[in-house]
């Protein structure tokens, strides 16, 4: 029983070692960007607050996103994105206006969200640990980031929630410390992550979703204005 004990003991000391917040991190994000690379179908569903400098004003937004491999679908409260390798197409429902552009002018959010991520992982070792402890199996994690990083991350403090169970990240916060970016503090819950084997999405051609078989616009959107750049 003593030994058992110990062993125990042990293990939890190693788990609060103030260089284990690196992996956790590091693990996290491994995850995060093989989902994108993965050929099965996936949703995600987050939240985004973003709060700015020089104004009161919150803007939240909710997001659901399917992907598989390059081919992506992206509803959110102002507008829906639909995406694959070759065009992009953002639906914009209250102006009753939809956008087809060349895939290259246009990176979706998912990308910006998975680059955001990867770059925090590579900057947070040279960070400074303000915070680190467990609620449940909940990792708490709050870094400094030191003032030669470059804008607009320099001297920006980061707050990650991460599920040590299964290396999920369920929260990340930024304070940015830099006067001259508008954004304030940027906060990103996430609320679901999971497979999807089977979704009419992932089988339609990406038009096919928008137009009907004679190339027009399908009759939800028959009064759509249609930009294309």
């Amino acid at each position: 029983m003593y030994i058992t004990y110990l062993i125990f003991l042990i293990l939890n000391i190693a788990c609060y070692t103030e260089t284990s917040y690196i992996d956790i991190i590091s693990n996290s994000v491994k995850k995060y960007s093989e989902i994108s690379k993965d050929s099965l179908g996936n949703r995600m569903k987050y939240k985004m607050a973003i709060s700015y400098r020089n104004s009161h004003n919150i803007s939240k937004q909710s997001f659901e996103i399917l992907y598989k491999g390059s081919k992506i679908k992206l509803i959110c409260d102002d507008y829906q994105y639909y995406g694959d390798s070759l065009v992009a197409i953002l639906v914009y429902p209250e102006n009753k206006e939809i956008y087809a552009l060349s895939k290259q002018g246009y990176n979706s959010r998912i990308q910006n969200i998975s680059n955001m991520i990867t770059i925090l992982d590579s900057i947070i070792k040279s960070s400074e640990l303000v915070d680190f402890h467990y609620q449940g199996e909940n990792a708490h994690i709050r870094l400094l980031l030191k003032d030669n990083i470059s804008p607009p991350y320099n001297s920006a403090e980061l707050t990650y929630i991460i599920d040590t169970l299964n290396n999920e990240m369920e929260y990340v916060k930024i304070e940015y410390a830099n006067q001259d970016y508008q954004i304030k503090e940027l906060e990103i819950s996430f609320l679901l992550n999971e497979k999807v084997s089977a979704s009419d999405f992932f089988d339609l051609p990406l038009g096919e979703n928008i137009f009907d078989s004679e190339g027009k616009l399908r009759e939800e959107y028959k009064d759509f204005n249609l930009i294309t750049k």
